[in-house]
């Protein structure tokens, strides 16, 4: 007999037996899946397949999952077994050398290989590998190009959204299409309307529960591609044929941007019917359960909100939203802020220059950063979210974005979970901006806010802006751009130290100051009742009541129940805001961090007391303030406990900033200023420092450089006198607390001694009062300040040295000026250079000036003074008050560096604050670290192989981990070669100069040191930037270009030895040079040359186990 046996929808199973009358039977049979799908099941909808698998799952229990990369911890191989009984297999996404979880032995000797039935999409497409470490694999089709492998790859290319049924009819009719291959079924359902479909074009406006309002090929027109453009890999990176150029073409002449926003915008209008402008919410592929559900916050508070995505790198995002603000193809409605899923860059192409920037000014909104997708470990770590921290948010700031807030996580199971606190603090922030760009000025409300650090009230201020005057200028900037400042002319408002006075006078007052409160209470109390600002003990409650059980539990175990012991407390049953009320502005001091205590002011663990509380609340929620202007370096607000970054709704950060933070910081403290952009969502605007200038002596100081220079010069003559001049030297120095001359120490020895302690304090650098925001120094303040940051910044001391003073070419100025008899020199030198900074100031050309010392343009000099222009330049360019009355209007501020002037290209101020400057990479630091890491590397291999030199060696160099590092991988490219990096004076990277052989060493482990040679290396690089790419393969030109031994047996150059070796080989020598590789265009993960390094599994021909053909592979 011929049993069947059916379970479920397994396949069937049939089994022979033969039954007698004399016998009893036990038939015992196990039912296997036999459709293996091995792909990355991710973390997200747009990540991994598991959508899709799910879908086929669903269909038939034939089918199961294995995951193809053993990349995390716990990584499960337990149903490899059932490759043994497997039918069909779809390998997707294949890529040697990148942690395949799979033995491709096991593929290949399954029964799917075996038939021909290993269908293989999206990977790796290369004749090499297919007819090597894959040559045992039974293709579909016998080709992995064959018209049935691409029908597979077609089916499976649809978008993994969750419930999407475009994913569901392609995953059926792939099913229907596998039993076709099999067997199983006579129908082929690509020949009966069961061909593949796409959901979307690449890129489109989304809204939930509505159709695509860009176009989609019809099933005919795709199963027409499919057939006449079967196969894969015309772009190089694995995609099918006919949707690189079939859809491509059929994209560019039907989905025409402006019309498909003119039809979404007609259809919103009819359906949907919010008025208003728009945010749109950027992201790479259209909906889910995050957009979904912020468009869902964004109507609740009455904002009309969509979704524009883009998938591919071209058109860019930010072209897109370019087009919808402005020009023939701008929304009517208009655009007023963008929430952005984008990581990286919104113009991935041009990332680093101008072009995506100058684009978000034209489109001129502001466009803030929701992190979403983080990784669970990362979202309960109590440092926040770091490992997403780079690609999400500090490589956006480059271009502008703002904001960061935690919107999703994913759980263990991979799903996406959104954080319904954060989702709502973001929208709620970002339709702040929006509504400060749609609102006129004369309705909104600007709370400015000043620092009071140590709390009191004669510490008002901030790091080296005056505060006072500041504001009065903010009041005239505001009465001049129409905001209700409650004055009806400019000559109304207070002169400073009116104004002073009031601020101080409306401060908070302390624990021990409680008659100063309550003579404020009784003075201001109509104003006081008529503003609101006394809280009474019922509200306060309410707001502690509605705070997190920790916060709450916090501030209970430093300040106690209630808040009667607090300061700002009237009478025990109420407490006071302080601040002035003029118009729309509200004045005021932010509240004491704690009292007294300086330590309080960067406590990670000091609960803020609870008139702290009631301040922010009152300002979010009874006032309700559009904006607060935080007035300079730096508050407390960012200070309060809670995650490093990544802010949730149990950090008081967090719990307190509900509106638009706009923040003028000094912008030579990029680490504070970071702090409070990250951790309060602050818009932070850099501000000048003040002039700064070398100190001069004075008293006794003066008197002692006199009588050191005196002595000197009659020492210099031999002339009679010089101990007169020693013991006044003695006793002054003695009188201003110097040391005494030691024993073995001779007079000219405690001389030189002496003059380098008045030389430090001399030059040291001093600063000229404060700023004033929006101040461009006058004359004598620029001529003295560019003085400081040119002398700094440049090398136009020494190039006038050596210009004035032939006979000190080849001397280092810096060393000189320890001297003291170089001090006429010096002088003479600043004397130039002061000359130098006065023409330019004075409106002299570059060239004009240059002639005046007879230089060219090829000049040191004439760079020098191009530089001395552009720095001058930047400080007339001044644009701070521009900037944040930018930001006061929700529009775009341009992002700029935050550093020392002195030291780094920060100009102008007035930019959005980020702390980061590529063009300083590799650093300094970084350049120590790479050459301490490769002496290491080189060190083992050189010990572990009986002295000889590791030849060749290879740099993963990944463009997030550039950044993180200031540029180790690029220093450690360079140092193999023997080859450094060199910066000019504020670090910028310069050139590269050739390190000498006999300087190229390496230190054994027996401590003895040995020469080494010049070491070859290449790099698979993942990085746009050219600079980084250029400075790389300019080094090995340099390194080739030497004159150095290649052959033989003390080789000091194996870059020309490899190099000469392939150009004999191959008879050519294009190509020869390259060491830098990556896949073309802007893709971002992986270059693809690792998949060239085959496992060598099957490679066992050598007496070392492993081919000399793996030589050839690299």
């Amino acid at each position: 007999y011929t049993l069947t046996f059916r379970y479920g929808t397994y396949a069937l199973g049939n089994e022979s037996v033969t039954i007698t009358n004399k016998s009893k039977t036990d038939i015992n049979y196990t039912f296997i899946p036999d459709i293996a799908i091995i792909s990355y099941s991710g973390a997200t909808s747009t990540d991994g397949q598991k959508e899709k698998v799910q879908a086929l799952k669903n269909i038939s229990d034939r089918v199961y999952f294995l995951e193809s990369y053993n990349i995390i911890e716990g990584y499960d191989n337990s149903d490899q077994w059932m490759l043994d009984y497997t039918n069909f297999i779809l390998v997707d996404m294949y890529s040697e050398g990148n942690g395949f979880g799979i033995d491709v032995r096991l593929i290949g000797e399954s029964p799917a290989s075996q038939n021909n039935m290993i269908a293989y999409t999206f990977g790796i497409y290369s004749e090499q590998l297919f007819q090597g470490n894959l040559r045992s694999w039974g293709f579909l089709g016998k080709d992995p190009h064959s018209l049935e492998n691409t029908y597979v790859g077609s089916y499976w290319q649809a978008e993994r959204i969750t419930d999407n049924e475009t994913v569901k009819t392609n995953m059926n009719n792939f099913y229907k299409y596998i039993e076709y291959l099999l067997g199983d079924s006579d129908v082929d359902p690509t020949k009966k309307n069961g061909s593949p479909i796409l959901e979307r074009t690449d890129w489109g406006i989304y809204y939930p529960g509505h159709k695509s309002f860009t176009l989609t090929p019809t099933q005919e027109e795709i199963n027409s591609w499919i057939l006449s453009n079967p196969g894969y890999n015309s772009d190089g990176a694995g995609s099918l044929n006919w949707m690189t150029q079939n859809l491509t073409a059929w994209n560019a002449e039907n989905n025409d941007p402006k019309t498909i926003f003119n039809e979404f915008e007609t259809w919103y209008d009819k359906n949907v019917k919010i008025n208003g402008s728009f945010v749109v919410i950027t992201s790479y592929y259209p909906g889910g359960v995050v957009i979904d559900s912020m468009i869902k916050e964004y109507e609740k508070q009455g904002r009309a909100a969509i979704n524009l995505y883009q998938k591919s790198t071209t058109p860019s995002i930010s072209e897109f939203l370019q087009n919808l603000t402005v020009g023939d193809m701008a929304l009517k409605h208009g655009v007023s802020a963008v929430s952005s899923l984008y990581s990286f860059s919104m113009d991935y192409i041009n990332m680093g220059t101008e072009i995506p920037v100058n684009r978000f000014k034209t489109t001129n909104v502001s466009v803030l950063k929701a992190l979403d997708a983080i990784d669970i470990t990362s979202y309960q770590n109590k440092y926040g979210p770091q490992a997403e921290w780079t690609m999400g948010v500090t490589v956006p700031q480059f271009e502008g974005v703002f904001g960061a807030i935690p919107v999703s996580y994913l759980d263990e199971e991979g799903d996406e979970i959104v954080i319904q606190s954060g989702l709502e603090k973001h929208v709620n922030i970002t339709n702040g901006w929006a509504k400060l760009k749609d609102m006129e000025n004369k309705d909104k409300k600007i709370a400015i806010i000043l620092y009071s650090y140590p709390p009191g009230k004669a510490d008002v201020g901030a790091s080296y802006l005056d505060v006072f005057e500041s504001v009065r200028e903010m009041l005239i900037q505001m009465k001049a751009n129409g905001y209700d400042i409650g004055y009806e002319s400019i000559d109304d408002i207070p002169s400073t130290d009116e104004l002073t006075t009031l601020i101080l006078e409306l401060s908070n007052k302390g624990t021990h100051a409680i008659g100063l409160l309550e003579q404020y209470v009784e003075k201001y109390r109509d104003e006081l009742e008529a503003n609101h600002q006394i809280i009474s003990k019922e509200q306060y409650m309410k707001w502690f009541n509605e705070l997190p059980e920790n916060l709450q539990e916090g501030m209970i175990e430093n300040w106690g129940e209630g808040f009667e012991t607090s300061a700002m407390v009237y009478k025990n049953t109420s407490l006071i805001v302080p601040g002035m009320h003029i118009g729309n502005i509200f004045i005021s001091v932010q509240p004491a961090r704690g009292w007294d205590e300086v330590a309080d002011y960067h406590s990670d663990t000091l609960s803020p007391p609870p008139p702290y509380l009631a301040y922010y609340k009152y300002l979010n929620e009874i006032w309700d303030v559009d904006a607060i202007v935080h007035m300079g370096t730096h508050g407390t607000l960012e200070w309060l406990p809670g995650h490093t970054l990544g802010m949730q709704e149990t950090d008081w950060p967090f719990q307190l900033t509900n509106v638009p933070i706009i923040y003028p910081y000094i912008v030579s403290n990029p680490g504070e200023g970071m702090t409070a952009k990250e951790r309060s969502f602050a818009q932070v605007i850099t501000h000048m420092t003040p002039v700064t200038v070398d100190s001069s002596l004075y008293g006794d100081y003066v008197k002692l450089e006199d009588s050191m220079s005196r002595y000197t010069e009659i020492k210099k003559l031999n002339a009679t006198g010089t101990d007169v001049y020693q013991s006044e030297i003695l006793n002054i120095s003695s009188e201003l607390g110097y040391r005494p001359m030691e024993e073995d120490e001779t007079f000219d020895e405690y001389v030189d001694f002496l003059h380098s302690q008045i030389e430090s304090m001399e030059t040291d650098k001093i600063t000229l009062g404060n700023h004033i925001l929006g101040h461009i120094w006058n004359d004598t303040e620029m001529v003295e300040g560019v003085k400081t940051i040119a002398s700094s910044r440049t090398y136009i001391l020494q190039n006038l040295m050596e210009l004035r003073y032939p006979g000190f070419i080849g001397q280092d100025y810096y060393t000189l000026i320890k001297d003291r008899s170089f001090e006429p020199y010096k002088e003479d030198l600043n004397s130039m250079l002061t000359n130098i900074i006065s023409l330019l100031v004075d409106g002299n050309s570059i060239d004009a000036v240059a002639e005046t010392y007879m230089q060219n343009h090829e000049s040191a000099l004439y760079q020098d003074i191009t530089d001395v222009y552009n720095i001058i330049e930047g400080i007339k360019d001044n644009k701070e008050w521009e900037s944040i009355f930018t930001a006061l209007g929700g529009g775009y501020v341009e992002p700029g560096l935050s550093a020392d002037p002195s030291y780094s290209d920060v100009l102008p101020t007035g930019r959005s604050l980020y702390a980061s400057d590529t063009t300083k990479m590799p650093s300094r630091n970084a350049w120590e670290m790479a050459k301490n890491a490769v002496d290491i590397m080189i060190r083992n291999y050189y010990e572990n192989n009986a002295g000889s030199w590791p030849q060749l060696n290879a740099i993963v160099i990944w463009g997030t981990e550039v950044l993180r590092t200031e540029g180790v991988s690029l220093a450690e490219f360079l140092y193999f070669m023997g080859v450094e990096p060199t910066w000019d004076h504020n670090g910028k990277y310069k050139e590269l100069k050739v390190i000498p052989l006999e300087n190229l060493t390496l230190k054994l482990s027996d401590g003895s040191i040995i020469k080494r040679p010049r070491l070859d290396v290449f790099t698979t690089i993942v990085s746009s930037n050219p600079q980084w790419i250029k400075m790389l393969n300019d080094a090995v030109k340099l390194v080739y270009d030497l004159n150095e031994s290649s052959i033989g047996k003390n080789i000091e150059n194996y870059v020309i030895k490899h190099v000469d070796e392939f150009i004999k080989a191959y008879n050519k020598t294009e190509g020869a040079l390259d060491r830098v590789f990556g896949l073309r265009g802007a893709i971002l993960e992986g270059t693809g040359v690792s998949d060239l390094a085959p496992s060598v599994t099957n490679w066992q021909d050598s007496e070392n186990g492993i081919s000399n053909e793996l030589s050839s592979v690299y």
